[in-house]
């Protein structure tokens, strides 16, 4: 696994286990699985987020050319299924950053210049996102916590 990778998967695991621990988990019954609740976490994030990453070279091609998603066809394989439009808000773009997660977990890419440069571009965003939330209440514990998961990690 090339360094990009390794260190977007070091970031994005913090950012979920802090987002789990941290106050931004999806509710649900006692003794159900604990997730990251994206949807809570992007609006609290807000609209600053994307203006502030908007402008920099490495988010550039996940703006202009997200990553795509393996959709089913009707008949035969699954093919890439592309967004037809720009990113244009933080929820777009933390939802690019996910899919650039999911095609990197679930085995779809394999490390051409392009997937390794959304990866770059989504390490970008997750930086950007930690620096963005270090001063807001709304984010104490949050940050606590992927404070203490980046720590853990460089043990």
């Amino acid at each position: 696994m090339s360094p990009d990778a390794i260190e977007f998967c070091r970031l994005f695991g913090a950012f979920e286990y802090a987002m789990k621990r941290g106050g931004f988990a999806e509710s649900g019954a006692a003794g159900s699985i604990a997730k990251a609740n994206w949807t809570s976490f992007e609006e609290a994030l807000g609209e600053g987020l994307f203006a502030a990453v908007a402008a920099m070279q490495p988010v550039n091609l996940m703006i202009l050319r997200p990553p795509g998603r393996l959709t089913l066809q009707q008949q035969g394989p699954p093919q890439w299924d592309y967004p037809a439009e720009q990113v244009a808000t933080t929820k777009r773009l933390m939802r690019a950053v996910r899919d650039a997660r999911n095609n990197l977990f679930h085995g779809e890419k394999h490390g051409t210049e392009r997937d390794l440069a959304l990866l770059r571009a989504g390490t970008a965003v997750l930086h950007k996102a930690q620096e963005h939330t270090a001063s807001e209440a709304v984010f104490a514990r949050f940050n606590q916590f992927l404070s203490e998961s980046l720590a853990a990690q460089d043990q």
